[in-house]
Formats: structure tokens, sequence, C-alpha cells
């Protein structure tokens, strides 16, 4: 795993004071219906890319866009496939306390 990869896992699972609620509530908020399997896992990559973007692009902001773009997609796949997550699901891992511990 990429130090971006290991960076992305790592924030997209960290607790903070106010525990996982700055983006979690976010991700898993109903946009008026309930969510297929697919529409969890479409939001769970566009969080997880674009929390690699952004980290790519704050690491060096003068890498050109299609390398800092391969490189956040390289490392957001590599989470996103983890087998721990795909075999339950992001969200349905979350909220039955499973992914306790993955962060670090």
């Amino acid at each position: 795993m990429s130090d971006l990869a290991t960076t992305v896992r790592a924030i997209a699972f960290e607790e903070t004071p106010t525990g996982h609620k700055w983006a979690y509530e976010h991700l898993t908020s109903q946009p008026g219906e309930p969510l297929s399997d697919r529409g969890r896992d479409l939001r769970e990559w566009g969080y997880l890319y674009g929390l690699a973007y952004g980290i790519a692009r704050g690491e060096n902001p003068y890498e050109p866009n299609a390398e800092a773009a391969e490189r956040a997609y390289q490392a957001a796949i590599g989470v996103f496939n983890d087998p721990v997550l795909r075999n339950v699901g992001f969200v349905k891992a979350f909220e039955s306390g499973q992914l306790e511990g993955l962060a670090g």
C-alpha cells in the first residue's frame, strides 16, 4: 500500500473528538429514498477518491493534474478494494462497529 493510500485509509476511518460525524452523516444521509448497494458503493468511492485527490494536491500543488489524479486513483482504489471493506461494505461495516481499530 502506498504512503498516500495509507494516509487515505487512516483519515477515512480516523476517530476525532466528535467521532466520525464530521463526514459520516453526509456519507450516509438519505437523498429522499433508501440507497441501493450500488448507490452506497458510488458514495463510498466518491468519498475515498475525493479524499485521496485532496491529499495528493496538498502534498504537491505543482504536480500536473493528470499525475495527481492518477496517484489519487491508485491510492483510493487500494483502499476501496481492501478485502476487509469489500466483504462487508464501508457503511455496513461502520454501522455494525466492524471498523473499530482499523485506523492506524
